[in-house]
């Protein structure tokens, strides 16, 4: 979905393969899901803000303010929240601050 709005994206099946992706190459923006097996999102977004303190958060989730994971992520705002489910505009939608070529699709 991020590449139909002209950015490249990288994938990470969980939270330490991100990790070592973030050590690799550098990225403006992170999609990040809470609920993951190993290592969850908000232990995730901590030891990602340890390597770059500028990333910018984006959190899907189709958890809420009743679950005290999305309790704790909102404790490192900022950060964004998409509901899953999620359509297209609203990814292209909080990707546009940040990214000069992101083109809406009609």
């Amino acid at each position: 979905m991020i590449e139909i709005y002209g950015v490249s994206a990288a994938v990470a099946e969980g939270g330490h393969q991100a990790i070592a992706l973030m050590k690799d190459e550098k990225f403006k923006m992170v999609f990040l899901d809470l609920d993951m097996p190993g290592m969850n999102g908000v232990d995730t977004l901590r030891a990602l803000k340890e390597i770059n303190k500028d990333l910018v958060f984006v959190v899907v989730t189709a958890l809420d303010g009743d679950n005290e994971l999305f309790r704790r992520i909102l404790e490192h705002a900022p950060i964004s929240v998409i509901p899953k489910p999620f359509t297209i505009k609203q990814i292209g939608d909080v990707m546009e601050p940040y990214f000069e070529l992101v083109t809406l699709p009609r």
